[in-house]
């Protein structure tokens, strides 16, 4: 399908040019009737649409650009991507690496993608220290195998019917149990199948969590902390308030579909790879002095199947939000509010330099 070629359109983060519609929607619907957005591989470089329902935003932090999941009263601007939010509290950065994983079809993007969506403040990613655990060794021990059962009780230094054992396991006090949960995708995605990965859930008793936090603010030896530990024990006489088996149970029963797997799901369902390297014929980078500081502007020239995907998308999906990818790594963006006919995209004032050029020498190594 031909596109016309004659339109420039500049994107970017302060700067957005009107294009026009290049007809009436009728003669829109007619030109893209043979288009077809089949999900493609995102390959080491692409440019990702992200539809408004995705209810994500895209902000420019330190020269790099960051897509972060918004509120759920969060409403587009329609204009540029920069700065802060305009309404609704912007709650967990969105990892482009993973989500790109996922809409390959890779599962490998699974745990990452979830843990940084459902991110609360202040916690921390599951240490790699942590003992993992599988669901079926997970049920096995709560079923009573006196083997797995008794592993489960040390790696978490309680009983399952919250007991505290005398000696304290440092790796359960430093860094509790990873649950391994399955869980599945099933979105659109360039492998034709759902995705079915897993979910790696940190677990930490709340004995172990409330003396970590006790203790957190001290230096202490090992047998400082387990002279600590004897007197939490004799303190809360050898039981702690909690039952494991349940909150195991609980997290087994619900797949860890947690917040940041429903997160996850509303993105990955609104967002798409329009275009990867094979249907990028060239792009060039211009140095903007301003006369303060210098940007830089990515020219990018589509084949014509790119262009054509790229028109149907935005035509498609008012106030789409285009990210252009290097690496995995999101170097460009802005929202664009009109329907994008051409085969040349210009996206302006961006900061990074040597990110720029790297994309650039990336296509023309095709």
């Amino acid at each position: 399908m031909k596109v016309r070629p004659s339109t420039k359109i500049a994107i970017g983060f302060a700067t957005l040019l009107a294009v026009g519609f290049g007809g009436s929607k009728l003669y829109t619907q007619f030109r893209l009737s043979g288009v077809k957005l089949d999900p493609i591989l995102s390959e080491d470089f692409c440019l990702v649409a992200i539809s408004e329902e995705a209810k994500v935003k895209i902000l420019s932090v330190n020269r790099m650009v960051q897509i972060v999941e918004a509120s759920d009263d969060f409403k587009s601007s329609g204009s540029g991507g920069g700065g802060g939010a305009d309404s609704g509290s912007i709650k967990a950065r969105v990892p482009m690496k993973e989500l790109l994983a996922i809409l390959d079809g890779d599962a490998e993007g699974t745990t990452g993608l979830l843990y940084k969506l459902a991110k609360k403040e202040n916690t921390e990613e599951p240490s790699e220290e942590a003992p993992i655990w599988s669901t079926a060794d997970a049920e096995k021990a709560l079923a009573g195998d006196p083997v797995l059962k008794a592993k489960l009780e040390s790696d978490l230094n309680v009983s399952l019917d919250g007991k505290l054992p005398a000696k304290l396991n440092r790796t359960a006090f430093y860094h509790g149990i990873r649950l391994k949960v399955p869980i599945t995708f099933d979105i659109s995605n360039a492998s034709g199948k759902p995705v079915q990965g897993f979910n790696t859930v940190p677990l930490k008793s709340k004995a172990m969590s409330s003396l970590y936090k006790e203790l957190e603010s001290k230096f202490l030896d090992a047998d400082a902390l387990d002279r600590f530990y004897a007197e939490y024990v004799a303190k809360n006489e050898g039981k702690s308030a909690e039952n494991p088996a349940d909150l195991i149970k609980s997290l087994l029963a619900s797949g860890a579909k947690g917040e940041g797997y429903r997160k996850a799901i509303n993105i990955l369902k609104h967002a798409q790879v329009i275009t990867n390297r094979k249907m990028i014929e060239g792009a060039e980078v211009t140095e903007v002095n301003s006369g303060k500081e210098s940007s830089y502007d990515l020219s990018i020239h589509l084949t014509d199947e790119g262009a054509a995907r790229l028109w149907k998308f935005s035509s498609e999906h008012p106030n789409t939000k285009i990210i252009v990818v290097s690496k995995k790594v999101p170097i460009a963006a802005a929202t664009v509010g009109t329907q994008l006919n051409s085969k040349e995209l210009v996206i302006k004032q961006i900061a990074d330099k040597t990110l720029v050029q790297e994309a650039v020498d990336l296509v023309k190594s095709r």
